[in-house]
């Protein structure tokens, strides 16, 4: 069995805030423990999946400098592409492979998830675990109610063109109400139904009728009522849910690396997917929720949410995402 301490005190070395590697030396041992060498040297340092340790490892077979110095900063850069960044020629490497995040947004809103997700340079595995559908309903008549609730655009789309004063959920589904013609009354603040009740100002009297899916997540109809309010419901879609293909579990057992949860339902039916599923995450996936109650879900089911926008909309937590995965290393070349 071969000894890494000993190795790694030669080959590494520590110079001021930075991580040296003695190239010259690193290249004289096998493929095999150059990767077990740079994971232990690194180990304290920053954290490393598989993936870019061989591009790490891939860039060393290229070097033919005599030292590798590993700042605080986290960016790997291929050798094609290298530049000079300061006085001291230290040059970083082509960005890694963009993160694969797991979409398991409703089939109807996968376009524009991939548009946001390409603008910000990650890549979708696709496996939609829930579709939206139309339910019959009948439309009471609207002179009866002072205001209309929309917790999504899908309850607004349902329902067509109509003048009336709404209480929408977030800016999304207000610019919808607003090309169907709706008056937009009043915004939640948090994005969220809990939102909606939390932010209104007072209603008390006030007769309202919720627009709504058949699975909810938060019962704002009885939190509208302690305040006051009158308060009717109407289903106009339900979620269904769906099941993953065996296209899509061979493509997630490929490898993700985000797992985004874009709402309570997303993460109930993850969780039902993956139980008929016979795969591991890997323990060093990301995961994203949409907003605090989706957060706190997911919590309760296991997962470990690491981001949490402040704007509420799948916009917000891809920004969110991007703004966290610069934290990957930057290595410079002496």
């Amino acid at each position: 069995m071969v000894m890494l301490a000993p190795i790694c005190a030669q080959v590494w070395k520590i110079e001021e805030e930075s991580l040296v590697l003695n190239l010259n030396l690193f290249k004289t041992y096998s493929p095999s423990l150059q990767s077990e060498i740079l994971m232990q040297g690194l180990s304290n340092k920053i954290t490393l999946n598989q993936d870019r340790i061989q591009r790490i490892l891939h860039l060393l077979t290229l070097e033919n400098g005599k030292k590798l110095v590993l700042g605080k900063m986290e960016i790997v850069k291929m050798k094609s592409e290298m530049r000079f960044l300061n006085e001291k020629k230290m040059a970083t490497l082509s960005a890694p492979q963009p993160l694969k995040c797991l979409l398991l947004r409703p089939k109807q809103q996968i376009l524009e998830s991939l548009q946001v997700l390409d603008e910000y340079g990650f890549k979708a595995i696709i496996a939609p675990v829930m579709e939206i559908l139309s339910v019959d309903f009948v439309l009471p008549d609207l002179s009866a109610f002072d205001k209309l609730i929309f917790t999504s655009a899908n309850g607004v789309r349902a329902l067509g063109k109509m003048q009336k004063e709404a209480i929408v959920v977030g800016q999304k589904t207000a610019a919808v109400a607003k090309e169907h013609n709706f008056i937009v009354w009043h915004i939640a603040d948090t994005f969220s139904a809990k939102g909606i009740a939390e932010s209104l100002p007072d209603i008390k009297g006030q007769k309202l009728l919720w627009i709504r899916g058949a699975q909810v997540g938060f019962d704002l109809s009885a939190a509208l009522q302690q305040k006051g309010a009158i308060v009717a419901e109407l289903v106009v879609y339900k979620q269904q849910k769906l099941m993953w293909t065996p296209k899509i579990h061979a493509e997630i057992q490929k490898g993700i690396e985000v797992v985004l949860f874009t709402s309570i339902l997303t993460v109930q039916y993850f969780v039902e997917n993956m139980a008929d599923f016979a795969f591991q995450l890997s323990p060093n996936v990301i995961f994203v929720a949409i907003g605090e109650e989706t957060q706190r879900f997911a919590t309760s089911n296991g997962f470990q949410v690491s981001i949490t926008p402040k704007q509420a909309t799948f916009e917000g937590m891809i920004k969110a995402l991007a703004k966290s995965a610069k934290s990957f290393p930057i290595v410079h070349l002496e």
